[in-house]
């Protein structure tokens, strides 16, 4: 009988280690699909350019989003290698990752480089993209 409580035991230390791995180890970068929500100007008046093709700002009266255009931008990681692919226009825009930090402030950060502009990206704990690049911020979120 003491067997049998020390298997079940040892059982339920390890799925309930395997449960906090889940919850708490971050997202990674690799093999999602990303799909943009925001694109914004990282300088003033930081205007919103691009936002995902289902979201509607007509109520909007922050004038934030007064020259935002509909995309549907998709970005896909694996291997090292980035590509975005932006279906609304039919273009392909293709890079590379590195690792930077795997638990930083906000999670996982990354070195990034797209059509040879370096950046950064970083994954939030609420498994969202956020990327720095030539002089926007591009926010995904999973698919």
């Amino acid at each position: 009988m003491r067997k049998i409580k020390k298997i079940i035991i040892k059982a339920l230390i390890a799925i309930l280690g395997i449960v906090l791995l889940l919850i708490f180890v971050p997202t990674r970068l690799e093999n999602r699909t990303w799909l943009l929500s925001t694109a914004q100007q990282a300088d003033a008046p930081y205007f919103v350019v691009a936002h995902h093709t289902e979201y509607d700002f007509s109520n909007d009266k922050s004038g934030l989003f007064e020259f935002s255009e509909p995309i549907e931008l998709i970005c896909e990681a694996k291997s090292g290698k980035l590509i975005l692919t932006d279906k609304t226009n039919g273009e392909i825009y293709e890079g590379s990752y590195k690792l930077h930090r795997l638990m930083g402030r906000s999670g996982p950060s990354y070195s990034i480089i797209i059509n040879g502009v370096e950046g950064k990206a970083n994954i939030s704990s609420y498994r969202t993209l956020f990327v720095s690049i030539g002089g926007y911020y591009l926010n995904f979120e999973i698919d």
